[in-house]
């Protein structure tokens, strides 16, 4: 038996800044139209150029309003445009903040969330406005009570948990990889450490050129490829300038995803110091492609990452540096990391979060 879809998120992955959320959504939705024979849905904001309907996979995806009014114009295009349409059930993607559905819309709902931003909301935007995520944030325990919750990872239910949403109304689904990644073991021919994903201030990527400059004490001809774009790109390039790593630290801005591959291929090791995030689905990636990972031990990341087998999970920044350096200095560690994190992240499927998704909506449904 297969239903009809209505999905509410920010952006479409059509959209520039689209980044996790848009892929996992992709993944999964994408499966269950061509798998499941769904009917999907997708509302998210516009962008400039941007039709205002168009097909993404089998997806409908309708685009109304801009990233600053999509949360308030949300309720008005239901009622104007889709209520009279027979959904079956209605996600709510919770990424920032809310869109309250249960307020205005009949039909069963399900709640996805990659992850709280807490106070980390403040390292990244205005006070103010951080304070009004944080709030909203807050908020959906008590407004979004006796809704089924999907978290991609056990450190999100966990923190749905403690907001209080009782453990028994969240599933956990994990992300997959994609097939798209793969390993070739062909690595630069000087050591390479890799930062690549959303250049944003809340990621703390300025720890990943903290770590970088104490390797380059000790190993002189390694370099930093921080790979991708964003507005913290300008802050950071200032400070590797001050730190003394300009001529060993390279900022390639937005690339393709083939690009992406090859530098997730050919790198010696990816670091990621985000003090949170939902799954951390680059690290796995970069995984698939046979590289091994140093992550700080904070929630979403450390479930990406077996530690001492396929990378490390580093409890502060000194032992991120010395567990770096081991990467670097030691060929025949690298290489046995890199094949067992090629068979872990092999353990990560879309199809299989496709069929757990498919199973979790036939169970609400029942």
């Amino acid at each position: 038996m297969s239903f009809r879809l209505l999905v509410i998120n920010w952006q479409d992955p059509e959209h520039p800044l689209a980044g996790g959320a848009e892929v996992h959504f992709q993944e999964v939705f994408s499966r269950l139209v061509h798998q499941y024979d769904y009917q999907v849905t997708l509302l998210a904001c516009s962008f400039p150029g941007a039709p205002s309907e168009t097909e993404i996979e089998g997806i409908r995806v309708l685009r109304r309003g801009s990233r600053s009014t999509f949360n308030f114009i949300v309720p008005w295009v239901y009622r104007q445009e889709l209520r009279q349409e027979p959904f079956d059930l209605v996600i709510e993607d919770l990424n920032k903040i809310p869109f309250y559905t249960r307020f205005y819309i009949a039909t069963p709902k399900l709640a996805l969330l990659h992850h709280f931003f807490g106070r980390t909301i403040y390292q990244e935007t205005h006070p103010i406005l951080a304070t009004y995520v944080y709030l909203t944030e807050r908020s959906v325990p008590k407004l979004y009570r006796g809704i089924p919750f999907v978290a991609v990872s056990q450190s999100t239910k966990e923190d749905l948990v403690r907001h209080g949403i009782p453990e028994r109304d969240v599933t956990v689904i994990y992300n997959g990889v994609s097939d798209f990644y793969f390993p070739t073991f062909e690595v630069y021919d000087r050591p390479t450490v890799l930062y690549l994903g959303r250049l944003k201030k809340y990621k703390r990527i300025d720890l990943v050129l903290q770590v970088f400059r104490e390797i380059l004490r000790e190993i002189l001809d390694a370099r930093l490829l921080i790979v991708g774009d964003g507005d913290a790109r300008p802050g950071l390039m200032q400070l590797a300038k001050d730190l003394g790593l300009e001529s060993s630290v390279t900022f390639t801005g937005f690339v393709s995803e083939e690009a992406k591959r090859t530098y997730l291929q050919k790198s010696w090791v990816i670091l990621n110091t985000s003090p949170k995030e939902g799954f951390g689905l680059v690290v796995l990636e970069a995984q698939a492609c046979g590289t091994p990972a140093v992550v700080l031990n904070s929630p979403g990341l450390r479930e990406t990452v077996r530690h001492g087998e396929t990378g490390w999970i580093a409890s502060s920044l000194e032992e991120m540096t010395q567990q770096t350096l081991q990467i670097l200095k030691d060929p025949s560690l690298r290489t046995r990391m890199g094949k067992a994190a090629v068979n872990w992240a092999r353990t990560f499927s879309w199809d299989r979060a496709a069929e757990e998704f498919h199973h979790l909506i036939h169970r609400i449904l029942a």
